[in-house]
């Protein structure tokens, strides 16, 4: 089955992915991507009258903490107006007096000025609420469009909390998105049993990937529909990838069935249902399972069964596959780019009159384990995950050359994912 080096396994991720639509989404459902359009707040869209930046109690100078005040409901951003108890408050008829809680965005009520945040104040009976503290004039508020200088987002920017809710300040109600992807996500393996269960059958192990792998995948924003461990079976594989499209699945991704057993049974699979395989392995530490194809519309994506060598490939190809999916910038997910820290400069790199082309059969690639201060293991060594461990190291032997680390600790602009 076709072997391909790192870096052309990080190109095809990265590009033969199902494309995501993009769907204009409301900032009031909190959602998270990146953006797909440049957003520019000019003094021209930002609102007539002040608004809140954060979700709080709108107040005035007047107001002293640690006394009580009436609590009249809730102004949200859409310009309504609800009770206490939820009811909608017809909009000729609003109660200057006490205290109104603002949604960020929302226009203040006449005569506020600032906004305390709900960390500020505490419920003290029924609608009635106790300040802890206040704040300066002007906290917390957008004030009236003044001449200011714009400011603007290109696409690919992050979409978090913060963002929207300055978006939602200036009169922002809506941004462009991709659509997260629905990933059906499995182990492989009829020795594998779940975490929880008692370990009593010999020749039995427990499944140290398939408990982590959906987190990771909704920390993108993804869908994840868990299926559990699935037998060595073609037959329930084939099943399973048959019923992704009518699951609203765009991907499947498994851990398992991709070494050199009689019950390794993945690529088989694959082949009877006509699927185009990219690749099967990755030229990693001598060969490592690693698949991708494409079937039936759905991406295909199959990491080696081994716990260390799955987490190493989710974070080096699966990870960066679905950023770039989503729209993230290529700082985010292309490793190749980032920086050496100078410990790992001084130990890997060699003169620029050692900087000879090797030839093909010279080159070799391995990722091995990193540990805190930049402390790397033999590549000749199956390393156990270790406590502590930050990362993976990619070098290329042949040469004496090597590739930029990934995820290297104390480089000075190593990408937040």
């Amino acid at each position: 089955m076709n072997r391909v080096d790192p870096i052309e396994a990080l190109n095809t991720f990265t590009v033969a992915l199902n494309s995501a639509g993009s769907e204009s989404v409301a900032l009031t459902t909190e959602p998270r991507g990146f953006l797909v359009e440049s957003i520019t707040l000019e003094s021209s869209t930002a609102p007539q009258a002040s608004t809140a930046a954060y979700n709080g109690y709108a107040v005035d100078a007047t107001v002293v903490a640690g006394s009580d005040y009436a609590w009249h409901g809730v102004m949200t951003v859409s310009g309504d107006r609800y009770s206490v108890e939820g009811v909608l408050v017809p909009e000729s008829s609003p109660r200057a007096d006490g205290l109104w809680r603002v949604e960020t965005g929302a226009e203040l009520p006449a005569g506020a000025d600032r906004v305390i945040p709900v960390s500020g104040a505490v419920l003290s009976g029924p609608g009635r609420v106790s300040l802890i503290r206040t704040v300066g004039a002007g906290v917390g508020v957008v004030a009236r469009a003044s001449g200011r200088s714009p400011l603007t987002f290109s696409a690919g920017t992050t979409l978090d909390a913060r963002l929207s809710a300055l978006f939602l300040a200036y009169g922002v109600r809506e941004v462009v998105l991709r659509r997260p992807p629905t990933v059906a996500v499995a182990s492989i393996g009829d020795e594998l049993i779940d975490l929880e269960a008692s370990l009593s059958v010999a020749a039995r192990r427990y499944d140290l990937t398939g408990y982590w792998l959906g987190e990771p995948l909704r920390g993108l924003g993804a869908a994840v529909l868990p299926l559990g461990i699935l037998p060595d079976s073609a037959e329930r594989l084939a099943d399973v990838i048959r019923q992704a499209p009518r699951r609203g699945c765009t991907a499947v991704l498994v851990a398992g069935g991709l070494g050199d057993g009689f019950t390794d049974r993945l690529v088989e699979t694959l082949q009877a249902l006509q699927a185009r395989i990219f690749f099967a392995q990755v030229d990693l530490n001598g060969g490592l399972g690693l698949l991708l194809a494409k079937t039936q519309g759905v991406d295909i994506i199959g990491l080696s069964g081994h716990p260390l060598w799955a987490a190493a490939l989710f974070d080096l190809f699966v990870r960066p596959a679905f950023l770039s999916q989503l729209g993230a910038p290529r700082c985010l997910w292309d490793w190749r780019e980032t920086p050496w820290p100078a410990e790992i400069a001084a130990r890997s790199r060699v003169s620029d009159a050692d900087q000879t082309a090797p030839t093909e059969a010279e080159i070799t690639w391995s990722v091995l384990p990193m540990l805190p201060g930049g402390v790397d293991v033999s590549p000749n060594v199956e390393s156990p995950i270790v406590a502590g461990q930050v990362g993976w190291l990619i070098q290329q032997h042949g040469n004496k050359r090597s590739e930029p680390p990934f995820f290297c600790p104390n480089a000075p602009t190593k990408p937040s994912l």
